[in-house]
């Protein structure tokens, strides 16, 4: 659009006065007051010839809330995710556990088996 970072800036806070007064701008300090008419620009400024540019702005500020409100279900989508991933990793390590214990358990009985066996001599 040809528009410095300042004018961008500078913009965003003129709407947000607007909509703070009611949807009336109310400019507390342009700093041309303290311009002598010597000084004065002969030429406006893009925006002040191009009427379209604030339904340029307003078609932005509508497509980055859309955006918005689309980064806003992902995150809920991902947070529900890791939300799940988090309780199958639970369920899991305590599966993991259970199994551990049952192996545990086993050899023991395995080696109580074959120290048993080993004492009574060959069964054949």
């Amino acid at each position: 659009m040809g528009m410095s970072e300042s004018d961008s800036s500078s913009l965003g806070s003129m709407e947000l006065e607007g909509e703070g007064a009611g949807g009336v701008y109310i400019d507390s300090d342009t700093g041309l007051e303290s311009m002598s008419s010597a000084e004065t620009p002969s030429k406006p400024c893009g925006l002040c010839m191009d009427g379209n540019a604030s339904d340029l702005y307003r078609q932005e500020v509508t497509q980055l809330k859309c955006d918005k409100l689309d980064l806003l279900r992902q995150n809920v989508s991902c947070q529900k995710e890791i939300k799940r991933l988090r309780e199958k990793g639970l369920q899991l390590q305590s599966d993991l556990a259970s199994a551990s214990k049952e192996i545990l358990r086993l050899r023991e009985l395995l080696k109580e088996y074959s120290t048993g066996r080993g004492n009574e001599g060959s069964p054949v």
